[in-house]
């Protein structure tokens, strides 16, 4: 009893004219000669590797499979099993078991699978044994019929990560007489296990205990926190001494990446130089040239934090010169944010917005097709500009969207002129599943007489009864 056998053949040096694929007489041309073992009629049943090391713990399962070469005669059967190896069920995997049969002449190769948990822990990869045994020639015990690969290892890759952190925006100001300036270090790329990183504010041509407060310390992110913050006392001053910067630092990480940017500058602008009364026009703000009116404003999020860019909406072409179909993102400064591109944009005005916490946007209006794609007065898109498929409202509204609302849950309240939503009956106000689908447990039944032009979301207090 052994193994199918492999014979690699080779041709080359062709000669008299004769030629190989690639059109010259010294081209290699290979093939593989399989010699099957027929010893046994019934055939030999293997796993088909030793070791499977493939798969991530986040594909939410491994598949094995099993052969059976070298003959097919009669009905076969084998047991599979899996033993912790170094890692251990149900914390990394779920066990299994169960039967593989084979009816008489069939060879095609049989598979199981293994269930994997995506545990939040950064453990690096860890181990399952496999085990084939009780074969079976039909219905009768038949120690022949497993070959030499009765035993294999699963390797699971470790899917969890500490992720990387930097600071959410790549410069920062505040006003000299602004008192406490919160800086916020995001966490991206993962949120396992618990890491830290050092912060300090340096100076620059701003002075330490003239110009602000110096400060520095440690934050620490524990398992599933996305993001942490830090503060910046600003000193105000009677003089008239001109904006100043210091330097923001990210450094020394303990199991955490540094992410970019760790490394900003905050610049302090002088209240005497400028003057500005509260409420007044922001000189730091270039106010863009939008060809259009603009109906919605939201502020971007990265990791549900909002992060000083701001998205607009409405019914412009371009944004400073650059086409913008209805919808284009600002960065703090107020200019044009290259890396959000709707590209062709909505077919129609957009009259609301709204951002999730993982930063897509959602967009409601008058408009039929977005990115050339249908989509009827509902929207939602990628953190990029991108029309995002996941959520598909399929025919949408049969009338304009004027208002949006997040729940907590994530859940998207609609109002607008509509009268049916989905082809499902929703007059004026409608409630969407996170996919985009209708939320049949939400019926305002005929609804309000008349077109909703604003919706908000109330939060119930928990009420006890004595």
């Amino acid at each position: 009893m052994q193994f199918d056998r492999n014979i690699g053949l080779l041709l080359t040096n062709a000669t008299g004219g004769a030629a190989l694929p690639g059109g010259t007489p010294t081209t290699v041309a290979t093939a593989t000669l399989t010699i099957l073992d027929d010893d046994f009629p019934p055939g030999r049943i293997n796993f088909s590797e030793i070791t499977y090391n493939t798969n991530s713990e986040a594909d939410g399962f491994a598949t094995i499979t099993v052969t059976r070469t070298g003959g097919n005669s009669g009905f076969a059967s084998v047991q599979f099993q899996t033993l912790d190896g170094t890692a251990f069920s149900p914390r990394d995997y779920l066990a299994t078991n169960g039967v593989l049969t084979w009816n008489s002449g069939a060879n095609t190769p049989q598979t199981f699978q293994v269930p994997l948990i995506q545990n939040g822990l950064v453990t690096g990869p860890a181990t399952v044994n496999l085990r084939l045994f009780d074969p079976r020639v039909l219905g009768n015990p038949s120690s022949t019929l497993l070959g030499f690969r009765t035993n294999a290892t699963l390797v699971i890759q470790d899917s969890d990560s500490y992720g990387a952190v930097a600071f959410s925006q790549s410069f920062y100001q505040a006003d000299e007489n602004g008192g406490l300036v919160t800086i916020t270090v995001v966490r991206a790329a993962g949120i396992a296990g618990t890491g830290s990183v050092n912060f300090s504010a340096n100076p620059g041509t701003a002075l330490p205990g003239t110009d602000y407060t110096p400060t520095n310390g440690v934050l620490v992110f524990h398992p599933g926190e996305l993001s942490k913050t830090f503060q910046v006392g600003m000193i105000d001053n009677s003089a008239q001494d001109g904006n100043r910067t210091l330097n923001l630092t990210l450094s020394n990480p303990t199991n955490l990446a540094l992410g970019l940017p760790f490394n900003v500058a905050l610049t302090i602008i002088d209240d005497e130089s400028f003057n500005e009364p509260a409420g007044s026009a922001d000189v730091s703000f270039r106010d863009p040239l939008v060809d259009g009116p603009i109906y919605s404003i939201a502020l971007q999020k990265t990791n549900s934090v909002t992060d000083g860019r701001v998205i607009i909406a409405g019914d412009f072409a371009t944004v400073n010169h650059v086409n913008r179909s209805r919808l284009a993102r600002l960065l703090t400064n107020g200019v044009l944010d290259t890396s959000f591109d709707p590209g062709s944009g909505a077919d129609g005005p957009i009259r609301a917005t709204a951002v999730q916490a993982n930063g897509r946007l959602l967009i409601g209006g008058s408009f039929t097709q977005v990115a050339n794609t249908n989509r009827n007065g509902i929207a939602r898109l990628t953190p990029d500009g991108r029309l995002d498929n996941a959520f598909n409202p399929g025919s949408g509204a049969d009338n304009p969207v004027f208002a949006l609302v997040l729940q907590p849950d994530a859940k998207v309240l609609a109002g607008g002129s509509f009268s049916k939503f989905n082809s499902i009956t929703r007059p004026g106000i409608v409630r969407l599943n996170t996919n985009g689908s209708v939320d049949l447990s939400f019926n305002a039944g005929s609804g309000p007489n008349d077109s909703v032009y604003a919706v908000a979301f109330k939060r119930r207090k928990n009420r006890h009864r004595r």
